[in-house]
């Protein structure tokens, strides 16, 4: 599944990218101010990309786990 990254628009890669850039520093145990501000950007073009069908609804549940860490119930 990891080979989606490379296919996803240039936007949304872009906030992947930021994304993963705060994870490291949260995961670190320090503050990033921005966090949720990237978390929100991040989570509606998701939303907006599997909504307009640029990606499928198993795409979005992958980005949204591994880039929101958001756990399947």
């Amino acid at each position: 599944m990891q080979n989606i990254i490379a296919e996803l628009p240039i936007e949304l890669r872009a906030l992947i990218d930021k994304m993963s850039a705060a994870w490291q520093v949260i995961d670190k145990g320090e503050k990033d101010y921005h966090w949720d501000l990237i978390w929100c950007e991040l989570n509606a073009e998701i939303n907006l990309s599997e909504l307009q069908g640029i990606i499928t609804a198993e795409q979005a549940q992958f980005l949204r786990k591994e880039y929101l860490r958001i756990k399947n119930d």
